[in-house]
Parts: structure tokens; C-alpha cells; sequence
């Protein structure tokens, strides 16, 4: 006989009633057990279920999905998203005064016209002139873009009345894409985008595409749509994303902000309307480098060349300088996070420079 079953012998002389209970009891506490489990409520039995049979497998499942449409580049938009504006937060320009943001002066006709300056090589002329193309058909059709090809120049000038779009190899400074904007008054005066070909050179299409459209935005006075990294993209490129197949063109959306901008009342000085107007010259006769004269010799700029050189100096400064992890003390920063930057910078006579940078992150 077994110890245990000599333990739980009933001597012969003795008349004891040992239920089934304790003799399951005292087995379970020679096994080191001090009492039975006690049985599972009717919620944890449900959890239970509910964890092993469904909640596991379906968590699984979606992370599979997941994996697969960020491979295949898919991702939904935020309208086919069910409860997308309580899981994630509403479009970053609502609520925004059109009349606090700074804008070319195009004299009340409620149309953005602008020349813009290609000073870009030729591997860049799909990207750029994609981009154009739908600038100037959004809707509703509140942009009028000009194109003016130029030497390549990864210098770009700061031109009156002109956009120039440059692009070079301007090392480890860890940005992608920079747009820089000189103001006057309330009124941009010239507009220079620059595309960092360190960082460029081997990324994907569509990151190009987006940051050639996103640069250009800011050059217009546009804002970020949101400045969240990771979360769903809006489907417009002055929305931050980490995934930018989809965030590759401007969106119905950024027209409308564009016409609230752009058709909202003017009442810029002389001074500044003279510095914001924009003039379209005969192709062929823009350069990068200096004022710009018609076929009579009258001059058509009006940016002091004093301003002119210190914009450059603060923007190459600020570019070093941003790029060593440092700030150059005479800029104001404005915003910045793991993705973004923006500073500002007072030149003098009536004129600031603002820069806008879309990080390598």
C-alpha cells in the first residue's frame, strides 16, 4: 500500500464519513496545492473564450494585413477609416484665419500667378513638371503657374516676384527639402525651394514627387496639414508622413485654403505691393544670379541687393548651422520636432526670411 493510501486508511474500529470533496482536497494538498481552485466566474470563463478563440487570432490577423498593405504601398484613406475623427485627429487647418498666413500679392483677383524658375538638372524635370501640372489644375482653379527654364544652379537667388526651384548635393545637413520665403510686410516677395540630393538621390519615387510638391507648397505661403509623422495620411503633400505614396499631390483641400488665401481682401502699401508683385519676363532673359532687366534695360526687381546678400548669408548659416545640431541665434525658431523645423529671421528695412525644412527622419 501506498503511503498516501495509508494515510487516507479508515481504521476498522472507527466510523468516519469522508466525502468525495476531501478526499480530492487532501490529494490536491499533498501535491503542495493548499486549497482547490476556485471556479472560474462567468467573466473570466467569457474572457477566457474570448481571448483564445477570437480577440488573439483577429489582433493577428490585422497585424498580418497591416504588414501587407505597407509592403504593397495600400493604405486607406481617412474616410473609409469607421471612427477616424475620434481615432485620429482632425485636418491641422481647421480653424485656421487665411488672413494671418503670408501670401504673394496678386492685387485682390483672388488668382495666385507666379513665375516660376526651373533651375533644376534634367533628372529632376519629371518630378518638377508633375508637380506643375497639378498645381495648376486643382480645384477649385485658383493657381497660375508660368514656367521659365534657367541654368541649373544649386544657388538658387532670392528673385522678385519669382519662385526658383533648385536642387544639388548640399551634404548631411539632415533635411530633405527646404523652402525659404522673403517677406515683405505681409506680402512674399521671392521664394527659393531647394532639394537636398544627399538624402534624394536614392530615395523612392514617390518621396521625391512629395517633397518636390511639399517644398513648392510653402513657397506659396501654405502651411502643414498635419504635423504628425505616423499616423494616416490625408492625402495631400503638406501633410507629414513617413509614407508618402499617397501624400504625393495637393488634395481639393489645399485649393480651398489656397482660395481662402488667396481671394481673401488686400490692402498691402505702396511699399508692399511694389516688393510682392509678380512680373512674368520673356523666357530665356531670368538668371539666378542678380536683378533682372527687360529688353529696354528697366529694371523689374525692386529687392535691395544688401537684403538680397543677407537673406542668402542667413539661409546658408542657418542651413550649416541646423545641420551641426546648433541654432543660429539670430533666428527665431518657430517649430520643431523630430520631423519639421521652421525659423525666422528679421533682415532688416522691412524684410524677414522664413525657412521651412521637411527633415530626414
Amino acid at each position: 500500500m501506498s503511503p498516501r493510501a495509508e494515510q487516507l486508511k479508515v481504521p476498522e474500529d472507527e466510523s468516519i464519513e469522508v466525502t468525495k470533496e476531501e478526499v480530492l482536497y487532501s490529494l490536491e494538498a499533498g501535491q503542495g496545492n493548499s486549497k482547490p481552485e476556485a471556479p472560474l466566474t462567468f467573466f473570466g470563463f467569457l474572457w477566457n473564450k474570448l481571448c483564445c478563440k477570437f480577440v488573439l487570432p483577429i489582433l493577428v490577423l490585422i497585424g498580418i494585413i497591416a504588414a501587407v498593405m505597407t509592403a504593397l504601398g495600400i493604405q486607406p484613406s481617412k474616410d473609409q477609416i469607421p471612427f477616424a475623427d475620434f481615432i485620429f485627429s482632425r485636418d491641422g487647418w481647421e480653424g485656421l484665419d487665411a488672413e494671418d498666413l503670408p501670401r504673394w500679392n496678386n492685387r485682390g483677383s483672388g488668382i495666385l500667378k507666379l513665375e516660376m524658375l526651373n533651375a533644376l538638372e534634367d533628372h529632376w524635370e519629371p518630378y518638377f513638371t508633375q508637380s506643375i501640372d497639378e498645381w495648376n489644375t486643382g480645384d477649385p482653379d485658383v493657381v497660375e503657374l508660368s514656367v521659365t527654364k534657367v541654368p541649373a544652379d544649386s544657388g538658387c537667388d532670392f528673385i522678385r516676384g519669382k519662385f526658383a526651384v533648385c536642387a544639388g548635393d548640399y551634404g548631411d545637413t539632415s533635411f530633405h527639402g527646404v523652402n525659404e520665403i522673403l517677406v515683405y510686410g505681409d506680402s512674399i516677395t521671392a521664394s527659393v525651394a531647394k532639394l537636398n540630393e544627399y538624402y534624394l538621390a536614392k530615395a523612392t519615387e514617390a518621396r521625391k514627387q512629395y517633397t518636390m510638391c511639399h517644398e513648392i507648397g510653402h513657397g506659396f505661403g501654405l502651411p502643414h496639414s498635419d504635423e504628425r509623422f505616423y499616423n494616416v495620411n490625408l492625402g495631400n503633400c503638406m501633410d507629414y508622413t513617413d509614407r508618402p505614396w499617397t501624400n504625393t499631390a495637393p488634395d481639393t483641400q489645399t485649393f480651398e485654403l489656397l482660395q481662402q488665401i488667396y481671394g481673401a481682401s488686400q490692402t498691402p502699401n505702396s511699399n508692399q505691393a511694389n516688393a510682392g508683385n509678380v512680373i512674368s519676363s520673356a523666357s530665356g532673359n531670368s538668371n539666378l544670379r542678380g536683378d533682372q532687366n527687360d529688353n529696354d534695360g528697366s529694371i523689374l526687381t525692386s529687392i535691395p541687393d544688401s537684403i538680397r546678400q543677407r537673406a542668402k548669408d542667413a539661409a546658408y548659416n542657418l542651413e550649416r548651422k541646423f545641420a551641426d545640431g546648433d541654432n543660429d541665434e539670430d533666428w527665431v525658431q518657430l517649430h520643431r520636432d523630430d520631423a519639421t523645423a521652421a525659423f525666422q529671421i528679421d533682415l532688416g528695412d522691412g524684410f524677414s526670411l522664413q525657412a521651412h525644412f521637411l527633415l530626414d527622419n
